[in-house]
C-alpha cells in the first residue's frame, strides 16, 4: 500500500513536470471545447470493457459463467478497484460473482485472465509497431474478434485462446481511441494511430505498476506525438480526456463493487442455517 502511494506519488510528479504550466493550461482549455465529442469520447471504453470481460467469462467452464450483463458488471467492479492502485485488489470480486462450488475454478480463471491480459498487452504493442497502417489495424482486429468468436464456441480450441483473443482485441480499440480523438482535436490522425498506440500500449506496460500510468503513458504520449509534428496542447488534451474518462469508470466500477459485495452478503445470510430456520 505505502509502496503504491510512493510509485503514485512520483507519477503524479512526473505527470506535472512533462509540460510548462501554460500548456496544461491550453490543453485543458482545448479540451472543454470539444464539446459532443467529449461524451462519445468517454463512452468508448464502455466497448473495449465488454470484450474484455467476455474475454474473461470465457476462461471460465460454460456451467459456472455468469450471464454476460453480470460478466460486464463484474468486471467493471473489479477494473474500479484495481484502479485504486493496488493493480489486483478488485480481481476477488471476480471470484465473489460465482456459485461457491465453482470458486477454486474461478480463481484459477482469474489468475489466467490476468496472464493473458499481459501477453494480449505486448502482443498489441507490437501489432501496433509492425502494423502502422490504419487499415492493417483494422483486418488485424477483424481477425483476432473471430478467432475470439471461433475460439469460445468450438470445443476443439481451448478457453485460453478465447480470452487471449478478447482481450488482444480489447486492447487494439486503443487505436480508435486515440484515432477519435485526435480527429476531434484536429489533428493528423490517421498517421498517428499506430505510432501513439505503440507509445501508449507499451508505456502501460512497463509503467504497470505504477497506478494508472499516471506521468508514464503522458511522457511517452508527448515523446513520440512531438515526433509526428503533434502540437504539445493536443497531445496533452488527448490525456486529460482519458485521464477523466478513467475516473468516471473508475467511480462508476466502485459503485458496482458495493452493489457486488452488498448482493454477495445477501445471499450469504439468505443460505446461512439461521436464515431458513
Amino acid at each position: 500500500m505505502v509502496w503504491s502511494g510512493l510509485l503514485l506519488l512520483g507519477g503524479t510528479l512526473l505527470c506535472l513536470r512533462v509540460a510548462r504550466v501554460e500548456q496544461w493550461r491550453s490543453a485543458w482549455a482545448i479540451a472543454s471545447r470539444l464539446g459532443a465529442p467529449l461524451l462519445l469520447l468517454l463512452l468508448l471504453p464502455s466497448v473495449s470493457l465488454l470484450i474484455k470481460s467476455l474475454g474473461w467469462r470465457a476462461l471460465l467452464p460454460a456451467q459456472c459463467r455468469p450471464g454476460v450483463a453480470r460478466s460486464y458488471s463484474t468486471f467493471l467492479a473489479a477494473q474500479g478497484v484495481n484502479e485504486l492502485g493496488f493493480s489486483i485488489l478488485g480481481e476477488p470480486l471476480k471470484v465473489l460473482v460465482l456459485p461457491r462450488a465453482a470458486r477454486t475454478v474461478g480463481a484459477a480463471a482469474v489468475a489466467a485472465d490476468n496472464a493473458v491480459a499481459f501477453a494480449a498487452l505486448l502482443s498489441a504493442s507490437a501489432t501496433f509497431a509492425f502494423c502502422r497502417e490504419p487499415m492493417t489495424l483494422l483486418a488485424v482486429g477483424l481477425l483476432g474478434f473471430a478467432l475470439f468468436v471461433v475460439g469460445q464456441t468450438s470445443p476443439w480450441f481451448p478457453r485460453y485462446f478465447a480470452g487471449f483473443s478478447a482481450h488482444f482485441v480489447g486492447k487494439l480499440w486503443l487505436s480508435l481511441e486515440l484515432g477519435l480523438g485526435l480527429y476531434f482535436l484536429r489533428e493528423p490522425a490517421l498517421a498517428a494511430v499506430a505510432p501513439l498506440s505503440f507509445a501508449w500500449s507499451t508505456a502501460a506496460a512497463l509503467g504497470a505498476p505504477v497506478p494508472g500510468q499516471i506521468g508514464v503513458v503522458e511522457a511517452a504520449l508527448l515523446h513520440s506525438g512531438a515526433a509526428l509534428g503533434i502540437a504539445a496542447p493536443s497531445l496533452l488534451a488527448l490525456a486529460l480526456v482519458r485521464r477523466v474518462r478513467a475516473l468516471l469508470w473508475m467511480a462508476l466500477g466502485l459503485l458496482l463493487a458495493v452493489r457486488l459485495i452488498n448482493r454477495v452478503n445477501h445471499e450469504v445470510t439468505d443460505a446461512s442455517p439461521s436464515a431458513t430456520e
